[in-house]
């Protein structure tokens, strides 16, 4: 602000530094906002937007494969990793490959409380490497017992489904993802395990408030697949991706605030038949490093960030008295809000309106 010489590279501040710049090292001069205020308006932006995204109704711990690791299932003679791609998980942004380093290799569930005798509902996506074979097993933990399996050595992506019946001695149920033979892989995402006339779930954790469930989906069973090698033969699988999405009838969130979960899902529609899935809508994560990536489009984000900080600017003009300045930076904000209107309302979901004189 005081002077600079192009001759020299001499750059004199005011105030001056409170330390001597170190030699070598690059620094940045900003005009008017720091990029800490700068991201920190972009993450309330981000926490503004909402995406929807499809989540399976699932009494299986990590079912839907999105946490972070493999914490949630027990590696029985295989090593278990997420994957994102090679292959890329039909739904979800990932899913459980499992390496047989044995026979028999399985990923399996934690267990579930079932009670004796109930009706049990089991879908899972399945994706086979050329030559490999997959298992999928309802496990009787109680009794130690397989219940109903499904398998398949069709390559490339399946479902399984089946409904069994648990038995009379059964208290608790598990899920076993298996790679049949050594060094087979597998890759299992959305393991589902319902009770078919279990009408009330737990709300999905990815939901932040109750309103953020839009309806429950399923997507009908394709054709069944049969295939027979040798000893080994295909049962319980289906193609995927031969119908479109359908609603499942009515559901609605029970609450209860002051509970320790304050939302279940309750569904209307009797006995459960097909893989159950909620669309809902989330926020767009933060920001923390400079690396970081959204999905959020850019240009919302962008246009939204500078209108924002332009209403900031305008009002320091405006406590400053600088009255046409103000109105600018106002005018140049209000272009860029009416510009995105009708893109933003793809990304907000509209809570309700009321309307009437206040009395």
């Amino acid at each position: 602000n005081v002077n600079f010489s192009g001759s020299n590279s001499a750059l004199t501040l005011s105030p001056a530094l409170a330390a001597a710049p170190g030699s070598g090292t690059g620094y940045e001069l900003h005009r008017k906002f720091h990029p800490t205020v700068i991201r920190d308006k972009l993450n309330e932006i981000l926490s503004n937007l909402r995406y929807p995204l499809l989540v399976p109704i699932t009494l299986v711990t990590d079912g839907d494969m999105e946490t972070s690791g493999v914490g949630s299932w027990t590696a029985a003679t295989a090593t278990l990793s997420k994957i994102t791609t090679s292959p890329t998980p039909l739904r979800g942004r990932q899913a459980l490959r499992i390496l047989a380093t044995a026979v028999n290799g399985q990923a399996r569930s934690a267990a579930v409380d079932i009670a004796p005798g109930s009706s049990l509902f089991v879908y899972a996506e399945v994706y086979v490497t050329s030559g490999d074979q997959a298992r999928l097993i309802l496990y009787d933990v109680t009794n130690s017992a397989s219940i109903e399996t499904a398998q398949t050595s069709v390559t490339g992506w399946s479902v399984f489904s089946f409904t069994a019946t648990a038995p009379a001695t059964c208290e608790q149920v598990a899920l076993r993802l298996e790679a049949v033979n050594d060094t087979d892989v597998v890759v299992f995402n959305n393991a589902v395990l319902l009770d078919t006339r279990q009408p009330v779930y737990p709300f999905p954790s990815v939901l932040e408030w109750s309103e953020d469930l839009d309806e429950v989906i399923y997507f009908p069973l394709g054709d069944g697949v049969t295939r027979t090698e040798g000893t080994f033969t295909t049962s319980n699988t289906y193609k995927v991706r031969s119908a479109k999405a359908e609603k499942w009838g009515e559901s609605q969130v029970l609450r209860d605030e002051t509970a320790v979960v304050p939302y279940v899902v309750e569904l209307t529609k009797d006995t459960i038949t097909q893989g159950l899935f909620v669309r809902g809508l989330v926020d767009y994560a933060s920001l923390t490093a400079e690396t970081d990536a959204t999905l959020a489009p850019d240009d919302i984000v962008v246009d939204l960030t500078y209108a924002m900080l332009l209403e900031d600017w305008a009002q320091e003009d405006l406590d400053d008295d600088k009255l046409d300045a103000y109105q600018a930076k106002k005018d140049k904000a209000e272009r860029v809000y009416t510009k995105l209107a009708p893109r933003l309302q793809r990304f907000f979901k509209v809570r309700g309106r009321v309307q009437g004189a206040l009395r």
